[in-house]
């Protein structure tokens, strides 16, 4: 079985949309990691559904890329995961 099979999909989904924000942006995993004082691996491993970054990490990582970050509770049958909805705005 592939690493990729074994990631869960909401990782996977999640790592997807802060590449295409970054892409979208035009700068490198260095540089966005850079912008909230990190190091490269912690934008590459998300990224790649390695990881599941915790809700701070990620609203530091939204407010780099200029975004606010957003966590909302919705009912099960609207959400991706666990009944939690995430939005970068």
């Amino acid at each position: 079985m592939s690493s990729e099979a074994r990631k869960p999909p909401e990782t996977t989904a999640m790592g997807l949309r802060l590449k295409v924000l970054r892409e979208a942006a035009s700068i490198t995993r260095r540089e966005l990691a850079q912008r909230f004082g990190s190091q490269q691996p912690a934008i590459a491993r998300p990224e790649k559904g390695h990881v599941k970054p915790d809700l701070v990490t990620l609203a530091r990582i939204a407010k780099a890329l200029g975004y606010r970050f957003e966590v909302t509770a919705v009912p099960f049958n609207e959400a991706i995961n666990d009944g939690v909805s995430v939005r970068f705005l």
